[in-house]
């Protein structure tokens, strides 16, 4: 049993009448119907064969246009050059050409209908894959250069364990012991000197020695105007002086 749509229609009956106005080529009703599907049933195995209908009426479309501007200028540029057998042949081939087209048409969109009578997919060579959004061109890859092994460096040997430093324990911190000031000996007492007893005799003869005064110093003149000084000890020569009265040195 065919499954059917939103609308109570059989959702294959639907691709089918879209391959069917494919085979009559118009367009237009293929595009309506491809509308439908996409908007009103939103059945993704409907639209992918919907899609694949119309871009089947687009390749032939475009194919009949490219060999009609092909056929069809060549046998108007050989009708301008008056060779008019040749223009009639390329005219003929362009005929053909179309004529090979609109049955290749018929023949896809009839295996379509087929697969699509028997509940599959439409299965068109490369249009199924673009309806379906997987066609994908494939780029030419290539190949990446070999990658040349890295060696690893050799393991380095672990360092050696960290030997702990142990602290040397506190020394105990030792009060300062107060000074004590030596004790000074004490000044030995002075003793008294007396002066020893002064005989008889000798204190009658001290009494009757007697004390003789002492002269004064004789009073040095006054240097003269121009006089001479000691080389030595600079002091004052006097006029006819030959040795220094203070240090005894000759005046030469």
């Amino acid at each position: 049993m065919m499954k059917k749509g939103k609308f109570a229609l059989s959702l294959a009956a639907i691709a089918v009448i879209a391959f069917a106005f494919v085979v009559l080529r118009q367009p237009l009703a293929v595009l309506l119907i491809c509308g439908f599907a996409l908007l009103a049933e939103k059945d993704e195995w409907l639209n992918r064969q919907t899609i694949q209908a119309l871009l089947l009426m687009i390749v032939y479309y475009l194919a009949d246009l490219v060999m009609g501007w092909i056929f069809g200028g060549l046998a108007t540029f050989f009708g301008w050059v008056k060779l008019f057998k040749v223009a009639s042949v390329m005219a003929t081939i362009g005929s053909v050409v179309g004529t090979l087209l609109y049955l290749a048409l018929v023949v896809f969109s009839v295996i379509a209908i087929l697969k699509l009578l028997g509940g599959k997919d439409a299965g068109l060579p490369v249009i199924s894959k673009i309806a379906s959004g997987d066609f994908v061109i494939k780029a030419k890859t290539v190949p990446a250069p070999p990658v040349q092994p890295q060696y690893a460096a050799p393991p380095q040997p672990a360092p050696a364990p960290v030997q702990p430093q142990y602290a040397a324990p506190p020394q105990p911190v030792v009060p300062p012991q107060p000074q004590y000031a030596a004790p000074q000996p004490a000044p030995a007492p002075v003793q008294q000197q007396y002066a020893a007893p002064i005989p008889a005799p000798m204190q009658e003869q001290q009494a009757a020695t007697p004390v003789l005064e002492e002269s004064p110093a004789p009073v040095q003149p006054d240097p003269l105007p121009g006089a001479r000084f000691c080389s030595n000890c600079g002091a004052p020569m006097y006029e006819g002086a030959i040795f220094c009265a203070e240090c005894g040195t000759k005046v030469e």
